[in-house]
């Protein structure tokens, strides 16, 4: 009789033991839930964390990249102008900065970190590694403004570079750095693609040194000069630095 009721009781107690384990899985469900939480909460902030340094690093990498870029371009850019030494062998040559650029539709301009305490006068010639840029327009102490080839009211006397056809190129007064070749006639020989050169023409430019490509040629039978728009050799939005004549 004993032996029956404990059998029993045992039964009664797997029973309970099987009815309870549900109660004690939902009882444990916030604590479980808090705890996973805690642990993605943990692993979400952590991968912010690597995210934002790896951002952080992406940044200074590419600031470093800019910044070697930009060494390399000077470098090249200074091993050009030393080769261009070698053309104005009976010049003495300035090396200055660009610091500030004006490309209006009615005024192109840039300023240069050089002034009168270098020796910088007002018409000084002023060219780059691959053509002429313009001229000194005003000289302060320590600072000068150059009058590019571009402006409306700049004039340089040309000749092609294939034929010696001459002409005068003058500033356009567009958004773009283009010149205007002017009285050249209809009956001329001039192709787009021809490249004209500083005649010397009144001495004030040096001789045979590059200033424009023909970029377009309009022959108008009604006008006895050709319509010819040039764009200059040299790339004023890349120049960083010039050279001075003196």
């Amino acid at each position: 009789m004993f032996d029956y009721k404990l059998k029993l009781l045992n039964e009664v107690r797997v029973v309970f033991s099987i009815i309870t384990i549900p109660v004690n899985y939902v009882v444990n469900i916030p604590l479980n839930i808090l705890s996973w939480s805690k642990e993605q909460l943990l692993d979400k902030q952590t991968l912010q964390n690597k995210i934002k340094k790896l951002s952080d690093e992406n940044s200074f990498l590419k600031v470093k990249l800019q910044k070697y870029n930009q060494l390399i371009f000077d470098n090249k850019q200074l091993k050009e102008y030393l080769n261009t030494e070698d053309k104005f062998e009976q010049y003495s040559l300035i090396l200055a900065l660009i610091i500030q650029a004006n490309d209006s539709r009615v005024k192109k301009q840039i300023t240069i970190n050089k002034g009168l305490t270098n020796g910088i006068y007002k018409g000084q010639i002023v060219v780059g590694n691959k053509g002429i840029v313009g001229s000194v327009d005003t000289v302060g102490l320590l600072d000068s403004k150059i009058l590019l080839i571009t402006d409306p009211i700049h004039y340089i006397p040309v000749k092609s570079q294939r034929n010696g056809l001459r002409g005068i190129a003058k500033g356009k007064a567009t958004h773009e750095h283009k010149m205007n070749l002017n009285y050249v006639f209809n009956s001329a020989d001039i192709k787009v693609g021809d490249i004209f050169v500083s005649s010397a023409l009144g001495d004030k430019f040096p001789k045979n040194y590059p200033v424009a490509k023909v970029s377009s040629v309009n022959n108008d039978p009604n006008n006895k000069f050709m319509n010819i728009e040039l764009t200059p050799i040299e790339n004023f939005s890349q120049l960083n630095r010039v050279l001075l004549l003196k």
